[in-house]
């Protein structure tokens, strides 16, 4: 038996065979042919590598690829930042490198400091005479403030949720470090934290009411996720706002007054009273909602108290799905 190459059609020579064994070999070739050629016709001719990809073309027929990032859960990471030396009691302001949206888990100083992340550089600046122990305003876009009685690590329980509210959102994120040793020195902060890699990109949700009188109230629902983020909310007048997990949490809660504070189980994810001078403002947290109908929706029950002249509402809020 003799075989001359050839790409894909052996030639083959029969030699002492019957009729009927060459005839045999002779379709066993053809079909090895026939699987070559088949072969052949499957190659890959390109992959091309989307975000995250990588695609090894070494071998065309078994091309590997590879993904990074892009989904599934996010990889906890560390960063660090260090001031000046610092005198005794004073601040210096300084950025740090996360992501747009993140979670802090833990903190670490390698000295005693006060050390506090804003949603703005502009909250950051409004806030700088905030003494220690003074609670901040509501809607300061104080994200975190922690005061490290010595070196070491500081886990955050909860964890805390954070944003870049920059009107062009950036993942420099602002803080100010304190340092509130006896002496100077130059203080060094380090993070542990994740990119919340899973949110979707920001959304504007609005809703107007019906006309309301002053002081009156009116049932409305936002148009967000199910499971959300609620980053600012904004109203065109002064009101009060409550968001709900459900529509019969917001009957239960209907005759709740300002001032006081709602059951655990009441269902509020969030109340809010803007004023004249503060209509709009940063969630910092922000906040975590969720629909708890027995079939869950995207439309979520608002309760809206009109606080300013008689005629609508508008309002307004940034959020993010988490679902």
């Amino acid at each position: 038996l003799e075989r001359a190459p050839n790409d894909y059609m052996p030639t083959v020579t029969i030699i002492g065979e019957s009729a009927s064994g060459a005839a045999t070999l002779a379709q066993t070739a053809k079909d090895t042919a026939d699987a070559a050629a088949a072969a052949a016709a499957a190659k890959v001719a390109s992959v091309v590598a989307g975000d995250n990809v990588t695609v090894d073309n070494t071998d065309p027929q078994n091309p590997v690829i590879s993904a990074s990032g892009g989904g599934g859960l996010a990889e906890r990471q560390t960063t660090s930042v260090t001031t000046s030396t610092l005198a005794a009691g004073a601040s210096e302001d300084v950025s740090i490198s996360l992501a747009l949206a993140f979670r802090l888990l833990s903190l670490q100083v390698d000295g005693p400091a006060r050390v506090e992340f804003y949603a703005t550089t502009a909250s950051r600046t409004a806030d700088a005479s905030r003494a220690i122990g003074t609670d901040p305003s509501l809607g300061s876009g104080l994200i975190l403030e922690y005061v490290a009685p010595s070196a070491g690590t500081y886990i955050l329980s909860p964890m805390t949720f954070g944003a870049s509210m920059e009107s062009s959102p950036t993942s420099s994120i602002p803080l100010r470090v304190t340092n509130t040793g006896a002496s100077a020195a130059a203080i060094t902060v380090t993070v542990l934290w994740e990119p919340d890699t899973a949110t979707a990109p920001r959304n504007t949700a609005t809703v107007t009411t019906a006309s309301l009188t002053t002081g009156a109230s009116g049932d409305v629902s936002l148009t967000m996720a199910e499971t959300y983020r609620l980053l600012s909310l904004a109203t065109d007048k002064p009101a009060r706002v409550r968001v709900y997990a459900t529509s019969a949490d917001r009957s239960a809660d209907a005759s709740r007054p300002v001032g006081t504070d709602p059951d655990d189980t009441a269902g509020v994810m969030l109340e809010y009273v803007t004023t004249a001078d503060a209509l709009s403002v940063v969630l910092s947290p922000m906040v975590l909602g969720a629909s708890m109908e027995s079939t869950p929706s995207a439309s979520i029950p608002v309760s809206v108290t009109n606080n300013g002249s008689a005629g609508t509402v508008t309002v307004t809020v940034i959020w993010e799905a988490a679902e």
